[in-house]
């Protein structure tokens, strides 16, 4: 995927994807998920992130299209 996304734990019991405003990526996982485990679950949504990406101006999805870079935040 060649999206850039951040992971963040919290006290929450599922995985989720959100995109926010700006077009940055967040996948939200409970804190007993590996981070490896997290990281499988956004490659495995991202055709469904890029259609969503898609759907943004044009120069909100060029801003996004980077280089994959796993952010992790504890």
């Amino acid at each position: 995927m060649n999206v850039p996304y951040q992971i963040i734990k919290s006290d929450r019991k599922t995985i989720a994807i959100q995109i926010k405003p700006d077009g940055q990526v967040v996948v939200r996982c409970p804190k007993r998920v590996r981070v490896e485990e997290a990281r499988r679950f956004a490659e495995s949504k991202a055709d469904w992130i890029e259609k969503h990406l898609a759907k943004r101006p044009p120069q909100d999805v060029a801003k996004s299209h980077l280089s994959l870079h796993l952010l992790y935040k504890s």
